[in-house]
């Protein structure tokens, strides 16, 4: 019976205790409450406003006062360096134009030196020629005087040196149409489809100093006959070295006139080469 008592007690006391503490946590809610209505809030709230803009403007001050020179300074150096970059670039520009302008002329120097060159070669090769024709034309003359024979340069008696053309094809006659030509040979060749008359060269200097209008006569007997090729003393190498290089001055239609010179073997082909150039 005592034990039963005290279990009552004991469970009323426990629901005593826990009466007590949730009666505690309804004193604490209702202070709460009562603190969040009261008037302290809305006292102090325009304080704390203006509290914050005074912050604000001491802020805004304290920019105005150090950060601006900073940002001045700044965009001042932002603005010599854009100078000094334009500056820069304008050199720059400036440098590569003038590059430009050497360079060019650095190539046109080139390109003159490239023309003076291969005017040089022509030149050359030109003067060997001559040299080459020379020798060989010194080295006729000494036998033709060593025989003392007066034919070396007919064209019209049998074994005179251009009988040599017959082995490459030429076949040729002679006339007397152009007597200022004095003797002249009217030569063919199977692969050209025109005739080539074969004169002296000393021949058409006596006709210059004759006749003023002695172009005029040329251009008339080319007209009719076709080329016309005066050979000169380069005719006489054949008495030394039969494969030398032989010509003279050859006269082409519309008034053209230039130096021919080839070995017999390569005349037909040189002529043709001639003939069909523009």
């Amino acid at each position: 019976m005592d034990e039963i008592d005290f279990k009552e007690k004991r469970q009323q006391a426990e629901l005593e205790k826990i009466e007590a503490e949730k009666y505690k946590l309804d004193l604490e809610s209702r202070e709460i409450q009562n603190r969040l209505d009261s008037s302290w809030w809305s006292q102090h709230i325009a304080q704390y406003v203006i509290a914050i803009a005074i912050t604000s403007a001491l802020l805004f001050g304290w920019a105005i006062v150090y950060l601006e020179p900073i940002l001045r300074r700044e965009g001042t150096i932002n603005q010599l360096e854009t100078k000094i970059v334009t500056a820069e670039n304008k050199k720059l520009d400036h440098d590569k134009r003038e590059l430009q302008i050497e360079a060019g002329k650095l190539e046109l120097d080139k390109q003159r030196l490239e023309t003076e060159r291969d005017t040089l070669r022509k030149q050359t090769a030109f003067l060997e020629l001559e040299t080459k024709r020379l020798d060989q034309t010194i080295a006729g003359l000494k036998i033709i005087v060593d025989r003392n024979d007066d034919r070396y340069f007919s064209i019209l008696n049998s074994g005179d040196s251009i009988d040599g053309l017959r082995q490459f094809g030429w076949t040729w006659g002679s006339d007397n149409y152009y007597s200022w030509l004095g003797y002249y040979l009217v030569m063919r060749h199977p692969s050209l489809e025109f005739t080539l008359v074969v004169g002296r060269e000393f021949e058409l200097d006596d006709l210059k100093r004759t006749n003023p209008n002695w172009r005029n006569e040329v251009a008339r007997a080319v007209e009719r006959s076709g080329p016309i090729l005066l050979l000169d003393y380069s005719y006489l190498g054949l008495t030394a070295n039969t494969s030398s290089l032989v010509g003279g001055t050859l006269f082409l239609p519309n008034n053209r006139g230039e130096e021919f010179y080839a070995s017999f073997d390569d005349w037909s082909g040189q002529l043709q080469q001639i003939m069909d150039a523009p």
